[in-house]
Order: C-alpha cells, then structure tokens, then sequence
C-alpha cells in the first residue's frame, strides 16, 4: 500500500485514469492519454500555476518531499507532515523554517521566502 492511501488504474476511454480511494469512493486523481505532446501545449497551465492568483504557487513558498513514510512539506511557516491518514501541521519560527528546509528539503538558503 502507497502511504498516501490506496490507488486504483483503470481504463477511461483509451485513455488511463488514476483513482484514489476516499471514504469507500474511487475518486478520479489523474488522467493519462496516449497522444503525443509537444512542450509548447502545457505553456498555458505553466503560466497559470505561476502567476493566476488562484493558484497556490505564487502565494505561497512551497516545498514538498516524498520519503518512505509519507510526505513532508512546507508551505509558508507551515510544516506539514503526513503519514498514511496522519497529517500534522504546525507553524514555525523563522529559524525552525531554516532548519526545516535544511534538514528536510537539503536547501540551504540565506534568506526566507516572504510567502
């Protein structure tokens, strides 16, 4: 079992859809088609993840690390850490985010993001 939760792959069409269980329901996650794509066509989701203000991206600093037990991430002062069904989360100071990003991320940084 994935420590994020339990996936299902199914046939959609030709297509392959990835579907995470969510309260006894197979929630669609992820569509894969077969077609080739050049670069050019994901420019428009690129430029929306990086400046629409309803994306999180540009709001927040964001680094999220898979590990063998879940995931860690921090996004903003917030470190959040997960683990099968068990999420933490929990706000830093200023140095525990710099410990944070060294001890977790492996980035050094010499000063903090403003997000």
């Amino acid at each position: 079992m994935d420590p994020a939760g339990r996936f299902l792959l199914v046939d959609a069409g030709g297509d392959l859809e990835v579907r995470k269980e969510a309260e006894g329901e197979w929630v669609p996650q992820y569509r894969f088609g077969s077609e080739p794509r050049a670069l050019s066509d994901f420019d428009a989701m690129c430029r929306y993840h990086q400046s629409s203000p309803q994306s999180h991206f540009p709001r927040n600093s964001v680094c999220s690390i898979a590990n063998p037990a879940g995931r860690v991430m921090l996004r903003g002062s917030r470190l959040i850490t997960s683990a099968g069904n068990n999420r933490v989360e929990r706000e830093l100071s200023d140095d525990e985010r710099r410990d944070a990003y060294r001890h977790h991320c492996g980035i050094t940084l010499d000063a903090l993001p403003t997000r």
